[in-house]
């Protein structure tokens, strides 16, 4: 559970994975699987500032490494 009162943003962090120089954060709802988010990044966080996109539901997020463009985890 995430409180978002007098919040703007989510802001997502991972461990950097060695030898990836970009990752895809994806972000979906669980019990609909409908993605919400889908966005390739080079630094190992993001701030999510789209927040009506939101609503009163479970959440999965995934952040999958590139290197080059191969995926390497």
């Amino acid at each position: 559970s995430l409180d978002m009162n007098d919040k703007d943003s989510i802001q997502f962090k991972w461990t950097k994975v060695k030898g990836a120089i970009e990752y895809k954060l994806t972000l979906q709802n669980s019990d609909t699987k409908k993605k919400i988010l889908e966005v390739k990044v080079t630094k190992e966080m993001y701030n999510f500032t789209d927040l009506e996109k939101l609503d009163e539901a479970n959440f999965i997020w995934t952040v999958e490494a590139f290197q080059s463009t191969d995926q390497i985890n």
